[in-house]
């Protein structure tokens, strides 16, 4: 099983090789994996953040790792604003 990360573009790029599985991840976490069905790819979650992701098909395994790149994110953000937040309310 190959890994695809969000540090290693070559490892995205090769997504064409014709692997039935990688595992996705993103943010130094192991999103989880997507396998081949037929001639698209499912992503299978590992992590409770990914869990919207769970099921969904895509055309490529790299579609799968820039859907959670993306939704990592947006998890970050959501974390930073919620942390600003708090920072105000303390001062």
């Amino acid at each position: 099983m190959s890994t695809f990360t969000d540090h290693d573009p070559t490892a995205v790029a090769n997504d064409n090789q014709g692997g039935d599985a990688f595992i996705i991840e993103t943010g130094g976490i192991a999103a989880g994996i997507v396998v081949r069905e037929g001639r698209r790819y499912r992503f299978y979650s590992a992590h409770a953040d990914f869990r919207s992701l769970d099921g969904q098909p895509y055309a490529t395994a790299r579609a799968a790792q820039k859907a959670a790149d993306l939704l990592r994110g947006t998890i970050d953000r959501k974390a930073e604003a919620r942390s600003n937040r708090w920072a105000v309310l303390t001062l």
